[in-house]
């Protein structure tokens, strides 16, 4: 980041549940999930997902 020695990573994931409209009703039809990673590559290898 900036020119430091840590990472940041984005996670960004989407899903679109395509079944008939004949089956049952759910709240999870579209579902966007978004996450981060930060890796601090220190000598202990720390990271935060």
């Amino acid at each position: 980041i900036r020119g430091g020695a840590s990472d940041l990573g984005v996670l960004v994931e989407y899903l679109h549940d395509g079944r008939a409209e004949s089956e049952p009703l759910t709240v999870f039809d579209d579902d966007v999930f978004v996450g981060a990673r930060w890796a601090l590559n220190d000598t202990q290898d720390t990271s935060v997902l």
